[in-house]
């Protein structure tokens, strides 16, 4: 899979976090910074070669049947880029994930041939203005700016400025997660909590949970979710994931059991 989004807005995070759930073995290489790795692509497009070079710069045998390779900052090489095809195409089963920024400008130049079709492009992007405003404690504010467009209303003047000052500073800020966080943080009063509501889109939403939990917000934060994702296409945030993962990670004691049979009993049947 190649992951392609703007810059600072949690591409390594998400897949990093992706890895760790998912997977027993991994490694990972910045493309931009491990120059002997990027290297080997400039010399073949060969996957058994280039496994094998791997191996020998870091001096470790690869068990390609439970490892999952991550190659960040792929636009500095074009090589790697064609040598996914071959990946695909060889019967040995490689898991590969990738991902690259300013990667539409580099294809614009790009001079080999493009591996169309062999390649699962997922496209990243910074927050939207909606869950800026989840993210900075305004939820109500979202709710009521979704109802007037749901009604064809107009907001009354005072709310109206609210909702453009913080799309102003929504512009300015463009979306990116550490930004957003620093704003709530040095702007935000401290006994005001962070609500954070998720979407089921591409399957990141309990990755995109884990990003919150980690931020480490200095307040009081909750996080919506509902059992196994049940909601409107394309669903929630599966609440039985997180609370597992802020149990083991976040010193909580959430009965992950209850939740479970919850789920047999009312969900699975439906």
């Amino acid at each position: 899979s190649l992951v392609i989004g703007a810059r600072q807005i949690g591409k390594t995070y998400v897949i990093n976090e992706f890895i760790k759930n998912e997977f027993d073995d991994s490694l990972c290489f910045n493309l931009e910074k491990d120059v002997e790795i990027r290297q080997i692509f400039e010399n073949t497009i060969e996957p058994k070669k280039i496994i094998s070079n791997i191996e020998l710069i870091i001096n470790k045998k690869i068990n390609i049947e439970n490892t999952i390779l991550f190659f960040d900052e792929i636009q500095v090489s074009e090589k790697f880029i064609v040598s996914l095809k071959y990946f695909n195409e060889s019967s040995d089963n490689y898991k590969i994930i990738c991902a690259g920024s300013l990667l539409g400008v580099k294809l614009n130049h790009f001079t080999e041939s493009f591996p169309v079709g062999k390649v699962e492009i997922r496209y990243m992007y910074q927050m939207s203005f909606e869950e800026f405003l989840t993210a900075t404690g305004n939820e109500m504010l979202k709710e009521k700016i979704e109802e007037a467009y749901r009604n064809m209303e107009k907001l009354i003047e005072p709310i109206h400025l609210k909702a453009i000052d913080l799309y102003r500073k929504y512009l300015c800020i463009g979306g990116m997660p550490e930004a957003v966080k620093n704003l709530v943080d040095n702007n935000l009063d401290r006994n005001i909590r962070v609500a954070l509501h998720l979407h089921e889109n591409m399957s990141l939403s309990f990755f995109l949970a884990q990003n919150f939990v980690d931020k480490h917000l200095n307040r009081p934060v909750s996080i919506d979710g509902s059992l196994m994702g049940m909601g409107r296409v394309p669903g929630n945030l599966p609440i039985e994931l997180i609370a597992d993962y802020l149990n083991e990670y976040g010193d909580k004691s959430y009965d992950i059991d209850y939740l479970m049979d919850a789920i047999q009993d009312y969900i699975a049947p439906i």
